[in-house]
């Protein structure tokens, strides 16, 4: 993330980067409550990214390791998460939405369930079961923040 400062130079330093970052989250909150002082704001964190070769007729699946290699790099993102949910909160009516806390266990991300079904269509994109298991999260931010005459008949 290397959103410029004040200066108008890019940050360099993972501190300077993080303070960019929150500073840009800050500004950008300000002016959608500036224009809507009511409206619902819903920030979702992105899907953690699951490095894998796709299951092939060709190839045993079981050859291929879909646990995430990257997973250091989502334990360094709790820094970031962890500023943009005191931000979050610092506003009235903002909510957060991590797809790790559903999609990972104990800051380890893979591409299947326990029980050997895949959720990723590939390494950035979950397939319908993988959206499936988050839509539990949107649709309880939906019956809270979106009154039922905008969210379809009987609150669905």
């Amino acid at each position: 993330r290397r959103i410029p400062l004040i200066s108008g130079e890019l940050p360099q330093s993972r501190q300077q980067k993080l303070e960019s970052t929150i500073d840009s989250l800050t500004e950008a909150l300000l002016s959608v409550r500036q224009l809507m002082p009511e409206t619902p704001i819903l920030i979702i964190h992105e899907i953690p990214v699951v490095p894998f070769r796709r299951p092939s007729v060709l190839f045993n699946q079981a050859a291929f390791p879909v646990v995430d290699e990257k997973s250091r790099s989502y334990l360094g993102q709790r820094e970031y998460i962890s500023a943009v949910e005191r931000v979050a909160t610092t506003f009235s009516n903002v909510s957060v939405i991590d797809p790790k806390s559903v999609l990972c266990r104990r800051s380890i991300c893979s591409a299947k369930t326990s029980d050997g079904m895949w959720l990723y269509m590939d390494s950035y994109h979950l397939n319908p079961r993988g959206a499936t298991l988050l839509t539990s999260q949107f649709r309880e931010w939906i019956l809270k923040h979106v009154p039922s005459s905008q969210s379809g008949k009987n609150g669905s």
